[in-house]
């Protein structure tokens, strides 16, 4: 074997190990992927289940200093405006103190006191509270571009109803009833919805 047929040899030595570590380092990958998948649902699933009974309050002023006790007082308060008693496990702002009044999450201790403080929220109309869900980072992903969505079928549309809740954007325009929702890909969809008349309105998208 002379010194160009060794060097042609080195070569595709060379490009078999090279197709070899590539054709490996794929299927690592592969199978980290499938496997770190089902984990990240579960802990997706495991946070929803958490944030179940929560819901965080907006726009309540913050007292300086603010102890327990005067938090307790604010969500007393918010219960009154909205016509109902509630029990809550606990609750605390949410971010550093920047003097702007930060938002408060309040984990409940019924689900269906979350319920109806949604039902009931509308009373906060002409206030500068309004309440939000406890999203995870997924949802609110989901839930800015169902905003997005919504903001731009109002523009277009300003006589038509729209609403957000449960991971869906619903449109009416007495006309039609579409229904928005966001695969798994992160694109939004739609599909008509059942019936058109006008559904009852409780707050919107706040």
């Amino acid at each position: 074997m002379n010194s160009s047929d060794l060097e042609q040899l080195k070569a595709q030595l060379s490009a078999l190990i090279q197709t070899t570590i590539e054709s490996t380092f794929e299927n690592i990958q592969k199978a980290l992927e499938n496997n770190i998948t089902p984990l990240r649902k579960s802990v997706s699933q495991l946070e929803e289940k958490d944030k179940k009974k929560n819901i965080v309050v907006y726009g309540i002023p913050e007292n300086n200093p603010e102890k327990y006790n005067d938090l307790e007082l604010l969500i007393t308060n918010l219960g009154s405006k909205l016509g109902m008693v509630f029990d809550f496990d606990h609750a605390f702002r949410l971010g550093k103190n920047k003097g702007t009044g930060r938002p408060i999450l309040i984990r409940l201790m019924r689900t269906r006191d979350k319920f109806r403080i949604f039902e009931n929220r509308s009373k906060l109309k002409g206030t500068n509270i309004y309440i939000n869900e406890d999203l995870t980072e997924s949802e609110r992903k989901k839930n800015s571009l169902l905003l997005k969505k919504a903001k731009e079928l109002r523009q277009s549309n300003p006589y038509s109803k729209t609403i957000i809740r449960t991971g869906k954007l619903i449109f009416n325009d007495s006309i039609r009833k579409v229904i928005y929702t966001v695969n798994a890909n992160g694109e939004l969809q739609e599909e008509l919805g059942g019936g058109s008349g006008i559904f009852p309105m409780d707050g919107g998208d706040q």
